[in-house]
């Protein structure tokens, strides 16, 4: 499928990607709480009652980092809850806040579920223009925070996820913008 240097570039990448994570794990909430002036907790409601989760959902947490999406789905009555990310720093802090979700996390990405049969939710967050510049100062780690909206800029050029999502066998997928269009949320429906 892939030649070995491709298939190299893409390892080194992820590893990048891990890297960073892992570096800025510990001032991550801070960041998201204060560069989105704290709106980022009414984004992770209102992304869970848009998805309608509830007492009886099997949450896949997709990219969990410190957990904030989990915790709030914990809060809104779900209990069969599965954190994944990348990072293990990131995971480290989730289970530090949350004893209901030790042994319940996965250290992977998220091309290589270990997963198949559960419905998954990804809830992502998005800011442009000032996180570069205050995450980076804040973290100690400017590559991080420029890193970060560029690579969600560079998904959203090339991945049309509704397209795809439809393609995968999804009947119903609805795509929600919230804060004038700095966060969407994608709700895909088998």
């Amino acid at each position: 499928m892939y030649d070995q240097s491709v298939l190299n570039i893409m390892q080194d990448k992820k590893n990048k990607v891990k890297n960073i994570f892992d570096s800025i794990a510990f001032r991550y909430d801070f960041l998201n709480h204060l560069l989105s002036f704290g709106v980022d907790k009414y984004w992770r409601r209102k992304a869970l009652k848009l998805s309608k989760v509830g007492s009886e959902s099997f949450l896949l947490d997709v990219a969990c980092g410190t957990g904030d999406v989990a915790i709030e789905a914990y809060k809104q009555g779900v209990r069969k809850i599965i954190g994944a990310d990348f990072s293990q720093n990131m995971l480290q802090l989730f289970s530090k806040k949350s004893d209901w979700i030790k042994g319940k996390t996965v250290q992977t990405t998220a091309e290589q579920m270990p997963f198949t049969d559960n419905t998954f939710t990804n809830i992502k967050f998005y800011f442009k223009r000032i996180l570069p510049f205050i995450g980076g100062i804040i973290s100690k780690n400017k590559t991080a925070y420029q890193y970060l909206p560029n690579s969600v800029e560079e998904f959203d050029e090339k991945i049309y996820l509704v397209d795809m999502l439809k393609q995968a066998g999804f009947k119903s997928v609805k795509k929600f913008r919230l804060t004038f269009g700095i966060v969407q949320v994608v709700i895909a429906e088998k």
